[in-house]
């Protein structure tokens, strides 16, 4: 009956016939969100007043703390329900008023004890308690300690991790193989539960791995600033400029590891990262001491660890057969852990500190972690066989959607889902399975005890393991089904006397009147976050459909720290009185990392007050503004959506305006992305400057209309992590109104390099001539007095590449450093310098042009002419800033700079 719910037709819809149901969507993932604010803002009130009362009162209608089940999952739930945040700049975690709830449950974690996490089959004691489920106590701390920046490698999540793997390798009936798990000895396995281990340990990895990434950040910069101090022949001004990008563009990428590092980088001193270059420097002495001091604290960790598994197992009964090979795989992946620590604190503390070795240690430590789920991912495959053939069998056989759907789920975060059409099965099956209320027929039970009571699922856990499949798998998703999802959390929903919106939820069967629980309401939050990462998926999936998106894997690998950024020399001259304070004197490398720290959803960079989610990039043509766009996308490893007029006219002439509407609310509905808008300005162009009668008249109208689509389009993406900007040639020619504060908040002028950008980036790239293919170091010739011909040549350079764009000046061999000698272009900047006698390029001459200039010089002497231009705000900014860079490169000329010592003394900027 329900499996036509999550089809659509072969054919792919018009976008303005699907907007209405992506809107639809979107006002689901809002009541998801709206839901999810209000759980945290519930379970955090709650567990405060629990925290500040010491006899356990409880808000009503939540359940009082004696009431609920006595272990250490429900600080475990907490803790990573309180860390799914709808907007991830704001993180629960970080807020001051969640600070001491986030230490109570640390505290009550940090108590736990090898006996409270070990499921050992050879132990009874009076009065044990089966429904104490330790593997999934295990795994749930484990889980949520990695929430928390430091916790990894605490003597807590040691336990744990020994836990889980004594018990993925502990060999049960009925399959009498490893990989497996249950929640306490003596019941079945379950693919819930190891789902859950393999989740633990994944996520351990990942730590790891984002570890040794922040790591051979730091030595990236730390290299980087080595070369930028030893180079006598850098432009001092250029040096400044780069170490202040430098500085911003590590901060960012530090925020971004924050919450998924195994170290606590909020210890970094992340402000003290700021120019002069002696700033970046005791932030690196800095860093090096907390890794140091990270490394002891979990080399004891982990002995403190061994001491008491130790303990336990003298105290246990002897070992039967199965568990001593979990317990020699066990200590086994500890040993090689104490192995990992021992060697990081040696290359610390030894005489020349590699931070290199560290990293590298790191990540053999993060793969030989990840070797660890090998078993299960066979298990997990076994169970999605298992299932789906029970479903197709004519025999009767009855198959467990619960085991399925987290089988599945599980299967297909450790594979490739798209080319397994076990997985796209399993998703049809479970969502012609689903009721309206959100159940599936079949559940599971964890655990059983002797007096025949069940620990079940609640199902907002399958839900949460629903909405990771079908994220997953990417198969189309209808509203009916995210409803029918919703619609158990709205029946569980225990609303607060005082608020009408949502205060808790109850259990799945509660009594009357039903009580909210801190443990259940922390797994709907859990799902409804789940939930909200699939409409975001999805959402952007089918809106990509109709662009032309390009992934980060598409764009290349130049990234915003290859780029060449042609206004250093802008950004460095005090005296540019046009340009307005506080931020539009700067590079566009700055804006553009502030885009970054938006859409990765990190707080502003340090010394600023706000983000840049939109701007107009205007400028000559040739300059490269569409390369910036595109290094901005792959530096937050996310999509680049180019939108151009074509869009908007697709529909013919008679529906342009029906068009943009369903274009720009299509584009407000996306999250993480990077937006383009290229060649729209005769879509924004004044009025005042459009003829009816020329080619562009079925625009003419459009552009008042265009005013609120851009300011919504601007609301929404400041939300929601989306940067967007106009790319034009005609800044003058657009409606001033179009691109103001509120639609567009900076407009950044990209101009030919200026001649400070040209001489500085030619000077960093000059760097040790076995790159060129000679023994010596070319830049140290430039510096050399008196001065040598490598000298007179690079100053020809530098005068020569005037009026060049971005692009074609960073072209390999001309201000772009070649990855090697045998790739160096013939003809380009940097065989010219070379050339003098052992520097020559295969004895051959090598000689260098500017070739033809991307940007038409001659063009600004027409804009300065044109009163039209000359009356528009933008346009006369342009002429300023565009022959400030003119008279900079005519100096040049007239003073006559025959070497480098020359240049040096005329890029800088004015006194």
């Amino acid at each position: 009956m329900h499996e036509s719910t999550n089809q659509v037709p072969l054919e792919s819809p018009k976008l303005e016939d699907e907007v209405t149901v992506l809107m639809e969507l979107d006002l689901l993932r809002t009541e998801a969100l709206l839901k999810i604010r209000k759980g945290q803002d519930a379970l955090t009130d709650i567990l405060l007043h629990d925290t500040n009362a010491p006899g356990g009162k409880s808000l009503d209608p939540w359940v009082s703390p004696t009431e609920e089940p006595c272990d250490f999952i429900q600080p475990s739930l907490a803790l990573l329900a309180l860390s799914k945040s709808p907007s991830p700049v704001d993180r629960p975690l970080g807020k001051s008023t969640v600070k001491p709830v986030v230490q109570r449950l640390l505290e009550e974690l940090h108590k736990l004890s090898i006996s409270d996490i070990v499921a050992d089959v050879d132990r009874r004691v009076p009065g044990y308690r089966r429904l104490k489920v330790p593997v999934l106590q295990a795994t749930r701390s484990l889980q949520a300690l990695l929430t928390i920046p430091g916790q990894a490698f605490s003597k807590t999540a040691v336990l744990c991790y020994y836990a889980i793997v004594l018990e993925l390798y502990t060999i049960t009936p009925p399959a009498w193989t490893a990989g497996s798990s249950r929640a306490t000895p003596g019941v079945r396995d379950t693919a819930f539960m190891t789902s859950e281990c393999t989740r633990a340990i994944a996520g351990l990895a990942k730590a790891l791995d984002h570890t040794a990434e922040t790591i051979e950040s730091v030595c990236d910069l730390s290299e980087r600033l080595d070369d930028l101090e030893g180079n006598e022949a850098l432009p001092p001004a250029w040096r400044e400029v780069e170490i202040r990008r430098l500085a911003i563009r590590h901060t960012n990428t530090l925020r971004a590891r924050w919450n998924v590092s195994a170290i606590d980088l909020s210890r970094a001193d992340v402000a003290s990262i700021l120019p002069p270059a002696k700033g970046v420097r005791r932030h690196l002495r800095a860093f090096s001491a907390l890794l140091a001091e990270e490394a002891r604290k979990a080399l004891e960790n982990i002995k403190l660890a061994e001491g008491e598994i130790a303990l336990l197992s003298l105290e246990g009964s002897p070992s039967t057969g199965d568990l001593s090979f979990a317990r020699r795989r066990a200590s086994e992946a500890l040993a090689k852990a104490l192995e990992t620590a021992t060697e990081i604190l040696r290359d610390l503390e030894s005489s020349a500190p590699s931070l290199r070795s560290v990293a590298s240690r790191l990540r053999g430590q993060a793969a030989a972690t990840r070797y660890l789920i090998r078993p299960a991912r066979r298990f997990l495959e076994s169970v999605l066989n298992r299932e789906l053939a029970a479903e197709s069998a004519h025999d009767g056989s009855i198959w467990s959607a619960a085991e399925l759907v987290f089988a599945a789920a599980a299967f297909a975060s450790l594979e490739k889902p798209r080319h397994d059409a076990r997985l796209k099965k399993a998703t049809l099956l479970l969502t012609a399975a689903i009721s309206p209320r959100g159940e599936f027929p079949t559940t599971t039970a964890i655990d059983l005890d002797e007096a025949g009571y069940s620990l079940p699922l609640v199902w907002s856990e399958t839900l949460r393991a629903f909405a990771q499949l079908l994220e997953r798998v990417q198969m189309p998703l209808a509203p009916e089904l995210v409803q029918r999802m919703l619609a158990r959390f709205a029946a569980i929903e225990v609303p607060s006397r005082d608020d009408p919106g949502v205060i808790g939820w109850s259990h799945d069967e509660p009594r009357h009147p039903p009580r909210a629980h801190r443990w259940t309401s922390a797994i709907a939050i859990l799902a409804l976050d789940r939930i909200t990462r699939l409409l975001d998926s999805h959402i952007n999936a089918r809106v990509f459909r109709h662009f032309s998106v390009r992934s980060p894997s598409e764009l290349g690998s130049l990234s915003l720290d290859k780029l060449f950024y042609p206004d250093y020399g802008m950004a460095a001259e005090a005296s540019l009185n046009f340009r307005r304070p506080p931020y539009e004197g700067e590079s566009v490398a700055f804006f553009l990392e502030r885009m970054r720290s938006h859409v990765l959803r990190l707080p502003p960079p340090h010394g600023y007050r706000d983000h840049c989610h939109s701007m107009v990039l205007y400028g000559p043509p040739g300059t490269g503004k569409s390369t910036l766009l595109e290094a901005l996308a792959v530096s937050c490893g996310c999509p680049l959506v180019e939108v151009t007029p074509s869009d908007i006219v697709l529909a013919g002439q008679s529906n342009v305006e029906r068009r943009a509407r369903a274009v720009f609310r299509a584009l407000s509905l996306l999250t993480n992305a990077v937006i383009s808008f290229d060649e729209f300005d005769q879509i924004l162009r004044a009025r005042a400057h459009a003829r009816p009668d020329n080619a562009i008249n079925e625009f003419y109208f459009l552009t008042p209309s265009m005013l609120p689509k851009l300011k919504r389009l601007n609301n929404r993406a400041a939300d929601q992590g989306v940067a967007f900007a106009l790319m034009t040639n005609l800044v003058y020619d657009i409606d001033q109104a179009a691109i103001r504060s509120g639609r567009f908040d900076y407009k950044v002028g990209i101009y030919p390099a200026d001649c400070l950008s040209r001489a500085g980036r030619l000077a960093d790239a000059l760097r040790e001539s076995k790159d060129l293919g000679a023994p010596a170091k070319v830049r140290d010739e430039l510096v050399r007095e008196p001065p040598t011909e490598a000298s007179e040549r690079a100053a020809t350079v530098v005068k020569l590449s005037r009026d060049g764009g971005m692009t074609t000046l960073a072209r390999p061999g001309n201000f772009t450093r070649p990855l090697g000698g045998n790739g160096m272009p013939h003809y380009c900047a940097m065989a010219y310098v070379n050339k003098s006698g052992e520097f020559a390029m295969g004895g051959e001459a090598a000689e260098w042009h500017p070739g033809v200039p991307d940007a038409d010089c001659e063009l600004l002497k027409e804009l300065a002419k044109d009163k039209s231009v000359l009356g528009n705000q933008y346009g006369l900014r342009m002429i300023k800033e565009w022959s400030w860079i003119r008279d900079a490169d005519q100096r040049l000329e007239n003073e006559n700079a025959r070497t480098w010592s020359d240049v040096l003394g005329l890029v800088g900027p004015s006194t």
